[in-house]
């Protein structure tokens, strides 16, 4: 097989039962798995009358197909959504400054609810 991210060619032991399966792990070599992998952090902010709880996916932004993980991604959001007390939003990436937390702020307010924001990556402009 062939990584889609770097290009080179692995070989993925499997036995004869697990032959006709697929997953994400058939487009990605393990090295570019281990390099861009998915590595969740939850950073909270308190507003004046809500919480919004980020869970980004990815350290940092790379120069990567995101799509790839496509099915890690469905799973996360699907957990997500069974949270009751929040409203989802997602994000590609998620730029944190003054004006984007008051306009956080004014959509919870607008729905009065807390929220959750998936995004792939969070930066502050510092």
């Amino acid at each position: 097989m062939i990584c889609k991210i770097c290009g080179n060619k692995f070989f993925i032991k499997r036995s004869f039962k697990e032959l006709l399966k697929t997953n994400h792990e058939q487009n990605i070599c393990n090295k570019c798995l281990d390099k861009y992998g998915i590595s969740l952090s939850f950073q909270k902010i308190v507003l004046e009358n809500y919480d919004v709880m980020i869970v980004s996916m990815f350290k940092r932004k790379e120069k990567i197909d995101y799509n790839l993980f496509y099915d890690e991604y469905s799973k996360i959001f699907i957990s997500l959504m069974m949270k009751k007390e929040y409203h989802v939003i997602l994000e590609d990436h998620l730029y944190l400054d003054d004006y984007k937390i008051e306009e956080i702020d004014g959509i919870s307010k607008m729905l009065e609810s807390n929220l959750i924001i998936l995004c792939l990556t969070v930066s502050d402009y510092s």
